[in-house]
């Protein structure tokens, strides 16, 4: 099986399977979906990798597919909603002691 390939200039995302595993005549392979940033011509990016399916192939030949649900999406929205919180947070505590220092003097 080959990875599914999507490519930009700066940005790569393709499907990769990992190796299949027979457990009890239940052949099973992982797929994860792998994004990378760069430029090009350059020798450094970053490369985000995150768990997508699971494909099983019974002995009788069917095939099944498990959608993995990533929850590291709602983490990192929720880590950016939370940062930006407290940048806003500082700057009205700091405009506020700003001010107050302006009616001292």
């Amino acid at each position: 099986m080959s990875g599914i390939l999507v490519t930009s200039s700066v940005i790569r995302r393709e499907d990769l399977p990992a190796p299949t595993v027979i457990v009890e005549g239940l052949e099973i392979t992982p797929v994860a979906r792998v994004y990378q940033v760069g430029l090009p011509g350059k020798r450094w990016g970053v490369i985000w990798g995150k768990p997508k399916m699971v494909i099983l192939k019974t002995s009788a030949g069917s095939y099944l597919t498990l959608k993995i649900s990533d929850r590291t999406r709602g983490f990192q929205i929720c880590l950016v909603m939370f940062s930006l919180l407290t940048v806003a947070a500082a700057w009205l505590f700091l405009r506020k002691r700003k001010d107050i220092s302006k009616v001292e003097s």
